[in-house]
């Protein structure tokens, strides 16, 4: 599908126009303290019971309020979060200020975080024997009908790249996985394509490029293999890709992280 992206140690700052993209592995992080945790976070704590699932969890809510601290300056424990209508989590203070969206599946994780709202899905190529029925339920037809023509494991791998699309692009609208898509897709791969120069390398080189058009606006997707196993998308909620994309290895950036 696609080369693997570039990802850096540590983070530059987040300039206008550009999204930062953090990979990590939760079994290497350092779990949040409990007293980081707000009430809605315990709550969601107290309902895992096996001890692993406990630990990616406060693992990956230390990488979220570790990263999202140093770029607010603040402490992570100091983050208060809301649940808009949809599901989607923001920051409560400063409003508006930073976006962020979280995925994870099994110990990988990604991140995305931006200043506009923005939507990321990680997920494992594996088979998928009921993903025409799944595609069915909750896409347009047209796109699920991209699947029926296909034979295993080209039909499974087709599925798991269009869902990471799909679930991207929900969560940058703040839809949710049942909220309605948009209604039609156009895909385009952006390599070399003229006039994108201002658009980085690690976009131009290691992604493709879909837009979807709704009637209230238009979304547009990025998808990219994180690792040879697993594949992601980012959605950001402009007709425009970001003008640079950042992607930052958080095993070695949040290694000396408090």
């Amino acid at each position: 599908m696609h080369e693997p992206l570039d990802w850096l140690d540590a983070p530059p700052p987040l300039s206008p126009g550009a999204v930062h993209l953090w990979r990590a592995h939760l079994d290497r992080l350092a779990p949040a303290p409990t007293d980081w945790l707000d009430d809605a976070e315990r709550a969601r704590l107290d309902r895992l019971q096996d001890p692993a699932p406990r630990r990616r969890f406060l693992a990956a809510r230390g990488l979220l309020r570790r990263s999202l601290a140093a770029y607010l300056g603040s402490a992570p424990v100091a983050l208060r979060f809301v649940i808009e209508p949809g599901g989607k989590p923001r920051l409560a203070h400063p409003e508006g200020a930073l976006h962020f969206n979280l995925s994870h599946t099994g110990e990988r994780v990604l991140l995305a975080v931006a200043r506009c709202a923005v939507g990321v899905d990680i997920e494992r190529e594996r088979p998928v024997p009921n993903c025409v029925a799944i595609a069915r339920r909750l896409w347009p037809a047209p796109l699920a009908e991209q699947l029926t023509g296909l034979a295993e494991p080209a039909r499974s791998q087709r599925f798991v790249q269009l869902w990471t699309r799909f679930e991207a692009a929900q969560k940058a609208g703040g839809r949710g996985i049942f909220g309605k898509p948009g209604q039609r897709t156009i895909s385009a791969n952006i390599r070399g394509k003229p006039g994108q120069r201002t658009i980085s390398a690690n976009i131009r080189q290691n992604c493709s490029l879909t837009r979807i058009y709704r009637g209230e606006g238009t979304e547009s997707i990025l998808s990219f293999r994180v690792d040879p196993e697993h594949l992601g998308a980012l959605a950001w909620d402009q007709p425009q890709p970001p003008r640079t994309l950042i992607c930052i290895d958080g095993d070695a950036a949040l290694r000396t992280a408090p």
